[in-house]
């Protein structure tokens, strides 16, 4: 072979770089950056980044984070293990020693040594223990690339993997190599430089792990379910699908929820935008009981105008009235012929109606047994006299309808809180009972502030004009009641049928004492005369009654009752209620606390407290694990910006499963999204976006 053939065998240093380097890139692959690489496939183009693990906690912690770390959505993990020998382990523990040593003889610091001492001591337990046999090491490491298709969503996946594993270990990105960490997705990949080749520099630093370590991390399962009906929640984190549920669906055998969680977590955000959603998907119709004041206005007021419903605004002033005595019959089915008849339970209605102004009178507070059991059988009768006025009978419909001089039927109206107390007041003109009579003050005094205008006559105990009493003011007999908080006098305006999408009672303006106590009228009201006239048909009546910061109501005992029957038996009305509460444990102090829960179709469980936990391992039977991931999911008061926020465990039958709910922005702001700031962010983009058209 001549000098010349020789010479073009041997590829140019130009030829030998340029095929080092395309051994290094991987097709399709651009290094633009240290932090991250491009990946184009098909003319797409894909970011990606590689982290590992640069420092391991003390104490294995993979038993709780693990799992969660190797099925993160959009997130590919690779493990690397191989033992260690006995010598080499001892080598290496000797080195330790050695080192620590040093350190010890040069520290001067009382804390500092003490600390190296400790460390020490637990080395050489590890050497006798090696030399035992009673453990085995292993040398580990750790890979992950995290994928998304644009550089922000890149960088979001980021910071939500690394807070997932926040406090228990330290993961960094492999700053300067990810092309090498791509290429094969190996921890055993190491830099290489063109002018100095292989460096000892690895990748991915190993850590030295026990078995009995070692086995927390294998092995490992994924665990999801949907159902085929229901709405888009989310997605599941193991997993990154799609997670679907319906708090109707066939398989629960009742339909309500609970929704709990600290302030700040994403817990409002997820209500509205599921409620949205069930009313998109199933035309769904909705009751809420709104009592946290968001800007001037209750938090539900914006999303029940988004939905073309009703804002009924209970407050001194409004021109709003919600009339405690309206009365209408149900439709139920005939066991006998099987078909629908019209039923007035006027008795129920009556029974709760008592409950409702003891309430009022009371304010939630417990009176003597004495005071207790005579004002009961006062309001009872008086309550009865009322309708007995107007000759509404219990079980007979068509009590509630009347015949005019021309022959046509007509309804008849509805008596009213002032009908009542006129009747309260008869009653205790009357009544010669001393603790009747001192009673009847008690509630005269109490209830008159919830009368709009009452002017009558006390010598004859009769109604008359407003303006027939000024214009004869100086009548000794004529007296007047004006109350300022008259509400609940008066005939209601609201009409809430199949029609009615949404009707929202706006009590979030009261005063925090008047607030528990409309909240639980209100709920009294919702019952009688919304729950009660919900058809069965499954397709066509869905209705969610959604209470508000549950954890007020549910401090007055008459509340948790009504709650409690009324999670067991409104299925049969094609109902759902929704509990909104700050804490699962808001409600252990309850008699009936943990059926309550067993009878809830499904549990969202946002980030809780510490100290909350061993209640919620009780009514739930979670894990420890399980129970530990609630009180570090993600968001929180301290951090409302947080990436994580809407995290949350959904128990469905007994079924936990770890979520991120999905709140879209650019469509669902203007009725989920309740902070000031932001609302006035998404307010300029959108106005923006119409400028440019």
């Amino acid at each position: 072979m001549d000098k010349n053939t020789k010479a073009k065998s041997v590829p140019s240093l130009k030829e030998r770089q340029k095929n080092v380097v395309a051994g290094l890139l991987p097709n399709g692959v651009a290094d633009f950056s240290e932090s991250y690489i491009t990946i184009n496939d098909g003319g797409i183009d894909y970011y990606c980044r590689a982290m590992t693990i640069a420092k391991m906690p003390k104490v294995s912690v993979f038993a709780q984070t693990f799992a969660n770390m190797t099925t993160f959505p959009n997130v590919d993990a690779e493990i690397y293990f191989a033992p260690l020998s006995s010598d080499k382990a001892q080598r290496q523990l000797d080195r330790k020693l050695t080192a620590i040593e040093a350190d010890i003889g040069v520290e001067h610091n009382t804390n500092k040594r003490r600390r190296l001492q400790e460390a020490y001591q637990s080395t050489v337990a590890w050497q006798q223990k090696i030399e035992t046999g009673a453990i085995k090491l292993f040398g580990v490491r750790f890979l992950f690339l995290i994928y998304a298709r644009t550089l922000k969503d890149l960088d979001t996946a980021t910071k939500k993997f690394v807070n997932e594993v926040r406090g228990s270990m330290e993961v960094v990105s492999c700053y300067a190599a990810q092309v090498e960490a791509y290429k094969s997705c190996s921890p055993l990949n190491s830099i290489f430089e063109l002018k100095r080749g292989l460096l000892k520099s690895d990748i991915c630093p190993m850590h030295e792990m026990d078995d009995a370590s070692l086995c927390t991390i294998f092995p490992h399962t994924s665990f999801s379910y949907s159902h085929e009906s229901g709405i888009p929640v989310g997605t599941v984190r193991g997993t990154g699908g799609p997670f679907f549920h319906d708090c109707f669906h066939g398989t629960h055998e009742g339909f309500s929820m609970l929704f709990a969680g600290k302030t700040g977590t994403g817990k409002s955000v997820c209500v509205k935008v599921s409620a949205a959603r069930y009313r998109e998907l199933y035309r769904t119709r909705f009751a809420c009981i709104d009592t946290k004041p968001v800007g001037g206005r209750g938090e539900y007021s914006v999303l029940c105008e988004e939905m073309q419903g009703v804002n009924f605004v209970l407050a001194p002033g409004s021109s709003n009235k919600l009339n405690l005595f309206a009365v209408d019959y149900e439709e139920v089915v005939d066991p006998a012929s099987g078909n629908v008849v019209p039923v007035l339970n006027l008795s129920a209605k009556i029974n709760s109606l008592t409950q409702s102004i003891l309430n009022l009178a009371f304010a939630g507070r417990e009176p003597e047994v004495e005071i207790a059991a005579a004002a009961e059988a006062i309001v009872r009768e008086a309550v009865m006299n009322t309708y007995r006025r107007y000759e509404i009978v219990d079980g007979a419909p068509e009590s509630l309808y009347y015949e005019d001089e021309n022959g046509e039927v007509l309804r008849k109206p509805n008596p009213v809180f002032s009908d009542f107390y006129m009747e309260m007041l008869r009653l205790g003109a009357t009544d010669n009972s001393d603790i009747h009579r001192r009673v009847t003050d008690i509630l005269k005094d109490a209830l008159g502030s919830y009368v709009e205008c009452l002017c009558y006559d006390a010598r004859s105990m009769e109604r008359i004009s407003e303006e027939e009493y000024y214009r004869h003011q100086n009548n000794s007999s004529y007296r007047c009641v004006r109350g300022p908080r008259p509400y609940f006098d008066g005939e209601s305006e609201i009409f809430f049928d199949n029609a009615t999408p949404f009707v929202n009672f706006d009590i979030s303006s009261l005063s925090d004492a008047e607030r528990d106590t409309a909240q639980l009228i209100v709920l009294e009201y919702i019952m009688d005369n919304i729950v009660r006239q919900n058809g069965t048909d499954r397709s066509s009546n869905r209705l969610i009654v959604l209470v508000d910061e549950a954890h007020r109501t549910l401090r007055q005992k008459r509340a948790a009752v009504l709650l409690d029957d009324a999670i067991r038996t409104v299925r049969t009305r094609m109902t759902s209620i929704w509990l909104v509460l700050q804490s699962v444990k808001d409600i252990s102090d309850l008699q009936n606390s943990e059926s309550m829960l067993r009878n809830m179709a499904a549990m969202y469980l946002f980030k809780h407290e510490r100290a909350d936990l061993d209640y919620i391992q009780r009514v739930t039977g979670l894990t420890d694990t399980q129970c530990a991931q609630i009180s570090s999911l993600g968001g929180g008061g301290n951090d409302p910006k947080s990436v994580r926020k809407g995290e949350c465990c959904v128990i469905d039958n007994q079924r936990p499963l770890f979520v991120n709910v999905a709140f879209l922005p650019e469509t669902e702001w203007r009725f989920a999204e309740s902070d000031r700031d932001k609302r006035a962010q998404y307010e300029a983009q959108e106005r923006a976006m119409l400028q440019r058209g």
